[in-house]
């Protein structure tokens, strides 16, 4: 089975066809008596064997389980199990991949005929509890050396990029670096000059340590996110030019 992803920050696409002694997608006994999914559900558990095999974590779920997605009672799609799903770092991403198409054609028809066929793909679908806004890396690395993995444009401009942030008594910066270059920043001084870009006031005439650290950090999250879920780190090199915005600061 030929295998290749077009991957973005958010969704993106798996493409497959049928090579030369590739078994074919076929409804077994239950399947064919049932419904008339069959062959399509067998395709998908073709893919997920095929990817599995290369490091992800996939099984087989019919979309009528999740009350999230709508289709026929019998129709699966592909996901990562929930027992799968962990707070701390792993190597595969949480994902769905979907027959989209699956009630107005059969994949499993095209795919027996040796066509290209398309799934949708939809990365970090767990994000309320268990984010991984960097998922897409982690396709393109389990696919590294094995099957085609193209990126979107926008997922390329992502894919270097870092978020640093310092702050101080005087105000905050922020800057996005990607492969090395400061390609974005954005820098706030403790006055009530908001229109300038420096910090609103607080209730004492002026935000202090912590209510400018706040904002420092949600201002880098806000970046990070606009990056495709880029790390975020506190960068204590930007501190020697926070020294600037002294003569700014009212009240301290």
């Amino acid at each position: 089975m030929k295998i290749k992803f077009f991957i973005g920050t958010e969704a993106g696409g798996l493409y497959i066809q049928r090579e030369e002694g590739d078994p074919k997608a076929k409804a077994s006994g239950f399947t064919r008596n049932v419904h008339g999914w069959g062959a399509e559900i067998h395709l998908l558990h073709l893919i997920k064997t095929a990817l599995n095999a290369l490091g992800f974590n996939l099984c087989c779920v019919r979309l009528a389980t999740d009350s999230h997605l709508m289709g026929d009672d019998h129709m699966k799609y592909l996901r990562t199990p929930k027992a799968a799903l962990k707070k701390s770092h792993v190597g595969y991403p949480y994902m769905y991949i979907v027959d989209e198409g699956y009630a107005v054609r059969s994949s499993a028809e095209a795919y027996n005929k040796g066509e290209e066929v398309h799934f949708r793909v939809h990365g970090n679908v767990f994000k309320d509890d268990y984010p991984q806004p960097r998922w897409w890396l982690l396709v393109k690395a389990l696919c590294e050396d094995h099957i085609p993995c193209e990126l979107s444009e926008e997922a390329q401009k992502c894919e270097g990029c870092s978020v640093h942030y310092a702050s101080n008594e005087y105000g905050y910066q922020v800057v996005v670096c990607c492969e090395g270059k400061i390609v974005k920043e954005y820098t706030a001084g403790n006055s009530h000059h908001e229109s300038q870009g420096y910090l609103e006031p607080g209730s004492m005439g002026a935000a202090n340590r912590s209510q400018i650290l706040a904002w420092a950090k949600s201002t880098a999250g806000e970046f990070a996110e606009e990056y495709g879920g880029c790390p975020v780190e506190y960068d204590s090199d930007l501190e020697p030019g926070l020294e600037d915005l002294k003569t700014l600061a009212v009240g301290v």
